[in-house]
């Protein structure tokens, strides 16, 4: 028997959830495959967020998907970030060994020279700061980031796109990078810059 693919998986996974939370999609489509598993349920304005292999960055998925949704809920009003789904709360939920959020389904704009211009996406990136100045939830620790990236390295092995000499790098760079000797301001002040 073979085993059925991570796609397989989230389209699967998303469909019980969604129908678990009133909405039975009359079909479900993969839309974008990489990091996470990105699912919109049709004909509903629904895409479900399937973490795959963005799940081996965090301890705690749950923890993590949870600030995620306290901080785009937040940031939706300001059109800086996609809304939650009004069909279906956005969690996170775990279905299949698989955790996952719901979203407000918007179609694919394709933002000719953002990706490619420093000034637009420096622009972009300063309105996220300005629409997340007066956020108050919790958004981590700076030393949280720090020990997950450590736990990261120590999971570091070789392969064919990643030799003994770059690991070796990474260690030594890694190691010379300042470490955070403080807790982060940042963690329910409001500042987010």
């Amino acid at each position: 028997m073979q085993a059925r693919s991570i796609e397989q998986r989230a389209l699967g996974a998303a469909c019980v959830i969604a129908a678990r939370n009133g909405v039975s999609p009359d079909r479900a489509v993969v839309v974008h495959s990489g990091s996470n598993v990105l699912v919109h349920l049709l004909p509903a304005p629904v895409v479900a967020r399937v973490m795959t292999g963005t799940v081996a960055l965090h301890d705690d998925p749950e923890r993590w998907l949870e600030r995620e949704v306290s901080v785009l809920s937040f940031l939706a009003p300001s059109g800086t970030a996609v809304r939650p789904s009004p069909a279906i709360a956005p969690g996170p939920y775990q279905q299949d060994g698989l955790w996952m959020t719901f979203w407000e389904w918007v179609a694919h704009e394709n933002h000719p020279g953002v990706a490619h211009d420093a000034r637009k996406l420096g622009r972009a990136l300063r309105d996220l700061h300005d629409a997340l100045s007066t956020f108050t939830g919790e958004l981590g620790e700076l030393i949280d980031v720090w020990h997950d990236i450590e736990r990261l390295h120590r999971q570091l092995r070789p392969a064919d796109a990643l030799s003994p000499a770059t690991i070796d790098s990474l260690h030594e760079r890694f190691a010379r990078a300042p470490r955070p000797s403080v807790r982060s301001p940042a963690t329910g002040s409001g500042t987010a810059r």
